[in-house]
């Protein structure tokens, strides 16, 4: 099972990074779920992280889910949520 790491907490980053094993070499494929909920699952910036721009201010988790190259899947993993707050 994966286990997401990384970005938790609150910060004025916009660019929050979330990590993960992948021993596999799996292709990693991300949900980033915000305030307006799910985004659409696509391919993460690498197979072992991602580092989505954030829109706007709230609260973010990262759902990272492997496929290996016969198409099988594991079952999504929630990293730790991320609250974006820019105010000074």
């Amino acid at each position: 099972k994966v286990a997401v790491t990384g970005a938790s907490g609150t910060d004025n980053d916009t660019t929050p990074t979330w990590t993960w094993d992948n021993p596999d070499g799996a292709t990693a494929l991300c949900t980033l779920t915000g305030p307006g909920g799910p985004g659409a699952e696509k391919p993460c910036s690498t197979d072992t992280s991602s580092t989505p721009a954030l829109p706007g201010e709230g609260t973010y988790h990262l759902t990272v889910v492997l496929r290996d190259g016969a198409g099988n899947r594991t079952t999504g993993v929630d990293g730790p949520s991320y609250t974006l707050d820019t105010t000074p």
